[in-house]
């Protein structure tokens, strides 16, 4: 006997689904055959169908919406957590076309503890920025970002809607941004976050803080504080740690 004949009925609907997936028989969003429609395909029984359908759910290759059915998810893009590079540079890596939507963009006198962060005088100005980034057209995470102008003259001037900011930091002002120290932690989204990022309002996101250094003179300075957060449907993380 063959060893695949040994394999559960309800492993070989959800092998056959995820080959449907992979090969786009059925897209990102598209509704799935019905419960019916797959017990007459593979000849089984309704337990068996639930079965591979909750399984696929679970690991992220399906979602239901009451009332419709279930639906293919859109693949999540993985971004990795050591090297320091741009949300659009990731998007770009995994075959996806970024868009960027200016939310504020303004320059302003940064809140007591923001101004500690990057080592900044009680009077110094910002350029503050907020951004919505998109894969595909599907928001992925919504960053606000706070630049001394001191060590950035002129950044403001800039459209970082269609620049890239590293890119800039680096090429027009000559610095080498060298790292950042970032702290990651679950939250849920609030209304607002909710309704740019386009998920229910009590979603799971992952919210990151981030100081980012440059080189000036010789010398390691804060260049960039931000907040960012992301929508843990579309985007996972992943560490590479060594013994």
């Amino acid at each position: 006997m063959e060893e695949r004949e040994l394999l559960p009925f309800y492993y070989k609907v959800k092998e056959e689904l995820i080959r449907m997936i992979d090969t786009d028989e059925v897209k990102p969003d598209q509704l799935v055959p019905s419960e019916r429609e797959l017990i007459n395909l593979f000849g089984v029984s309704r337990t068996t169908v639930r079965k591979a359908m909750d399984d696929l759910v679970n690991e992220g290759y399906l979602y239901k919406v009451q009332g419709k059915g279930t639906f293919v998810k859109r693949k999540r893009y993985t971004q990795g957590l050591i090297k320091l590079t741009s949300c659009t540079e990731e998007i770009r890596n995994q075959g996806l076309i970024p868009k960027i939507r200016m939310i504020e963009n303004m320059v302003a006198v940064p809140k007591r503890n923001i101004l500690k962060l990057l080592e900044l005088g009680g009077e110094e100005r910002a350029l503050q920025m907020e951004r919505l980034i998109s894969g595909d057209d599907v928001p992925l995470s919504l960053t606000r970002s706070y630049l001394p102008l001191c060590r950035l003259p002129g950044l403001e001037m800039h459209d970082f809607s269609k620049e890239s900011l590293y890119k800039v930091i680096e090429s027009d002002f000559g610095i080498s941004i060298i790292h950042a120290n970032r702290t990651i932690e679950a939250v849920l989204a609030d209304k607002r976050i909710a309704s740019y990022m386009e998920i229910p309002p009590r979603s799971p996101v992952l919210f990151f803080t981030g100081l980012v250094f440059g080189k000036i003179n010789g010398k390691e300075v804060p260049v960039e504080y931000f907040e960012s957060y992301f929508r843990t449907d579309r985007i996972k993380f992943f560490i590479d740690q060594v013994r």
